[in-house]
């Protein structure tokens, strides 16, 4: 295995008759691999492995193949971060990933044409198992201009009483039916604002730049805040934490089908990312 070497250690077992005693034989450590080879009647009769990993994982982690799915935005901001490193240290894995929207790579999971997906949970479907990576929190994003009108101090968390009172500015909405909206929208709903809409995008970028623009307030993610350009003419803000904003980035993969060493590995790697906030 990559970093470990390998290594071959040879240690004789007992001698025995070869009818019902112990049989004559060694034991062969490979890597992370303990292998028995037993000998019978002075020949190499049979291969067992003992302990540890499965010898067809050592063999996905030297040819394997793995295949994923990855909404767009979010592939955008994790795939650089994750991706160089593991084909670093895995270069004879074939990697393939597929972008789409959650729903449909749901659908390609469960169909078998996916091992896992990577993406932002909201509403759980009972066929895939999740491992949570990391919560992601919820700014309000306004124009500059707004943030001298109200007079917030930056980077300071903006209290149910302070985004009340934004509650007749015009807001930049994300379109329904997209996780992110599901999210504004429980903000609202705990705000009691009925929002007074100017636009509606399918692309958070464009909500953004709008506000860059003046045209109006959204909220988004912090891992997008970024993502495809700065935060020029807009001022951004972390929300109080009881209206629990957030939404969490999971690995989902189906509950009745194994997860291959390849992806065992991928998701190792990607949640040591996420925990130490390395890119």
């Amino acid at each position: 295995m990559h970093s470990q070497g390998i290594y071959i250690k040879i240690k004789p077992y007992k001698r025995g008759t070869g009818q019902g005693g112990e049989p004559v034989g060694d034991t062969i450590l490979f890597g992370k691999y303990e292998l028995i080879r037993t000998l019978g009647r002075g020949r190499c009769s049979t291969v067992y492995l003992a302990k540890h990993l499965e010898l067809d994982e050592y063999r996905q982690m030297r040819r394997g193949t793995l295949n994923f799915g990855i909404p767009f935005n979010l592939g955008a901001y994790l795939l650089p971060r994750i991706l160089p490193y593991y084909c670093q240290i895995y270069p004879e894995i074939t990697v393939h990933f597929k972008e789409n929207n959650s729903t449909e790579l749901d659908k390609l999971m469960l169909s078998g044409k996916l091992d896992f997906s990577i993406m932002h949970y909201e509403t759980p479907d009972p066929a895939i198992q999740y491992e949570a990576l990391a919560d992601d929190p919820f700014y309000l994003v306004m124009p500059a201009s707004f943030a001298q009108k109200y007079q917030f101090p930056d980077y300071r968390e903006l209290s149910i009483y302070d985004l009340k009172s934004l509650s007749e500015e015009p807001f930049l909405m994300i379109a329904s039916r997209q996780k992110l909206r599901q999210v504004i929208d429980a903000i609202l709903s705990q705000l009691h604002i009925h929002p007074n809409v100017r636009f509606t995008t399918k692309n958070m970028e464009t909500a953004k730049r709008l506000a860059a623009a003046g045209m109006g307030i959204t909220f988004l993610p912090l891992s997008y805040l970024t993502l495809f350009s700065g935060i020029d003419n807009l001022a951004c803000y972390p929300l109080d934490q009881n209206l629990q904003a957030s939404w969490k980035l999971v690995i989902g993969y189906p509950k009745n089908r194994p997860l291959s060493r390849c992806s065992k590995e991928f998701i190792r790697i990607l949640k040591e990312k996420m925990q130490t906030g390395q890119e």
